[in-house]
């Protein structure tokens, strides 16, 4: 075995070992007794004592530099005596020097935990030093019995303990695991382990009965071959939170029709805006609640907090006119038919204060103006619901959701303010934007095994006005656990692909709309890393569409018609809305 001398030590430990280890072993590099590493994994979740049993295993990585030849027998890795106890770890006593390694005279008796037998061939190499020239540099990894490389930084050992850790241990994920997306089980999963989901390759082959809780998220700063750095920025954003950091090179990738996300939504889309009568034959009403206030209908009928509507009109030119403002209390203003922020004026005291938005000082007649140039058709104005300070946006959070299933989480920070920025993180908070983003191109065409994705042109986009942000806040596993509920809750009632936008107020989730037509087909900046391939799987979302069951063209199974929604596609949006208000009461 690599760094046992060529001769054995004269003295024999005076100290009885109380176990397997003997208890006279040095601190610092105990490397002369076969059958241990030389020091406890360091890793935070390594357990801090030794396997009660030995893997059965032979290992098979070989130590580059060790002896020439191998010991013509196998050490009996046996102890001579029961042990009475646990092995402390920790000698009884402190050497008062480096171990010399040359033996002074021939021992009587053969040391606990040698070999029975001699190697056959002695090593070549002679030590230079008391400590042996031909010791790895990182612990031995050929002694038999034992595993053969420290634990990785998947933070879990290589091998299953015999028994489980006494304390828990709270840590932040430094990087998102490789394992692909996890689905609704996953999700079900991590509300019964707190929040906590493990990579495939972190999992250890029985699983302990009690999982360590740890806080999710990611530190780790998007990748800079797909992004551009921007300059150093001159915000004030808190050193603590999210900051713009890059702006996404906008790549084409070659998916499969049935597996391109994008494709998928611009086709679904074409096929009810030119034929809506199709949808309710075939039992689909999903887009009746990408209309804001079918959205409104759908939430409360489903008992899924949403912000108050205050006000609805179909009379774009003086519709405010009617519309009394409530004595305390902000309100948000917006057109309907609108995406991301067009139209939206978010007023937490009310007219003649500052728009967050835009920043200005805004009366009535202002945002009637603004409205009649946008040349929106209807607006709804709904409660104000501000964010963790006064006269702040919360952030956002979109999830992408198929049938129950979570496929990314789009997470937008400092919404409405200079540091306004996104990140795309998976079901367990882990980033999976690393790769840039992607807009559709004509597929499949494959690279190897790898979807083709043309990286050629890297071109610098923004994702609706916001850069990628830096590091991405660890999120409560409470919280991220009620978030997932509350969109699994509304995508198995919808049945189809919808994109479940949230935000939180007072810890508890609350949906601020639904949107069906993901940046309209254009872009989206998903991309894990496939575990078997290696490759960046921009088609994932695609693939989840197409498995999601129904009809390929509506991303999903039909289910039945909201009650709420009975008759809202033969009305009026004027009569809709006046039906709604009539059930209004004066604020």
């Amino acid at each position: 075995p690599v760094g046992v001398p060529s001769t054995t030590p004269s003295v024999v430990p005076s100290t009885t070992p109380s176990s397997n280890t003997p208890s006279t072993t040095p601190s610092v590099n105990p490397s002369v007794v076969p059958g241990h590493p030389t020091k406890e994994p360091s890793a935070s979740l390594a357990p801090s004592y030794s396997p009660s049993t030995l893997p059965s295993g032979t290992p098979t990585t070989n130590v580059s530099d060790g002896p020439s030849q191998s010991p013509s027998g196998t050490p009996n890795m046996t102890p001579s005596s029961t042990p009475s106890g646990a092995p402390v770890g920790v000698p009884s006593t402190t050497p008062s020097g480096t171990p010399n390694m040359t033996p002074s005279s021939t021992p009587s008796g053969a040391p606990v935990g040698v070999p029975s037998t001699t190697p056959s061939v002695v090593p070549s190499t002679t030590p230079s030093s008391n400590t042996p020239s031909t010791t790895p540099s990182v612990n031995p990894s050929v002694v038999p019995g034992h595993p053969t490389k420290e634990p990785s930084a998947s933070l879990a050992p290589s091998y299953s303990p015999s028994t489980l850790p006494s304390g828990r241990t709270n840590i932040i994920q430094s990087a998102p695991p490789s394992s692909s997306l996890v689905g609704l089980s996953n999700a079900l999963q991590l509300s019964q382990q707190n929040g906590v989901t493990f990579s495939s390759s972190a999992i250890p082959s029985q699983s302990p009965s009690v999982t360590p809780k740890r806080i999710v998220g990611s530190t780790v700063l998007p990748s800079t071959q797909f992004c551009e750095p921007l300059s150093a920025n001159t915000n004030t954003c808190s050193a603590s939170d999210s900051e713009p950091f890059c702006r996404p090179y906008r790549q084409t990738d070659h998916c499969a029709f049935q597996d391109s996300f994008l494709s998928l939504i611009r086709n679904r889309k074409d096929t009810y805006t030119s034929d809506p009568l199709s949808l309710r034959s075939g039992g689909y009403w999903y887009d009746l609640i990408d209309d804001k206030l079918g959205g409104k209908l759908f939430a409360e009928e489903e008992n899924i907090a949403s912000p108050a509507l205050k006000y609805c009109s179909a009379n774009i030119f003086n519709g405010l006119d009617s519309f009394v403002p409530p004595a305390s209390g902000g309100f948000v203003v917006k057109a309907v038919g609108f995406h991301s922020n067009k139209g939206i004026f978010v007023l937490p005291q009310g007219f003649d204060s500052i728009e967050l938005l835009s920043g200005k000082v805004m009366s009535k007649a202002d945002v009637q103006d603004a409205l009649v140039a946008s040349r929106a058709a209807r607006v709804i104005i709904e409660d104000y619901v501000s964010g963790e300070s006064p006269n702040t946006l919360p952030n956002e959070y979109k999830f992408h959701m198929f049938n129950g299933t979570v496929g990314s989480i789009v997470y937008v920070s400092n919404p409405g303010t200079p540091c306004a920025c996104f990140a795309e993180l998976d079901p367990s908070w882990n980033r999976i934007d690393n790769e840039g983003c992607f807009s559709p191109g004509n597929g499949p065409v494959t690279n190897g095994q790898c979807i083709h994705i043309d990286r050629t042109k890297k071109q610098p986009k923004q994702m609706k006005g916001m850069d990628l942000c830096s590091s991405v806040p660890p999120l409560d596993p409470s919280l991220l656990v009620k978030l997932t509920t509350t969109a699994q809750t509304v995508s198995q009632r919808v049945g189809v692909y919808m994109r479940v936008d949230m935000f939180v107020s007072n810890g508890s989730p609350i949906i601020g709309e639904f949107t069906a037509g993901h940046t309209g087909g254009k872009v989206h900046c998903s991309a894990p890393i496939d575990k078997t391939t290696g490759c960046a799987d921009s088609c994932h979302l695609g693939k989840l569409w197409s498995g999601n069951g129904g009809t390929l063209s509506h991303g999903g199974p039909s289910t039945a018609l909201p009650t709420s929604l009975v008759g809202f596609s033969d009305a009026t949006w004027e009569q809709k809305c006046a039906t709604k208000m009539a059930s209004i009461k004066s604020p």
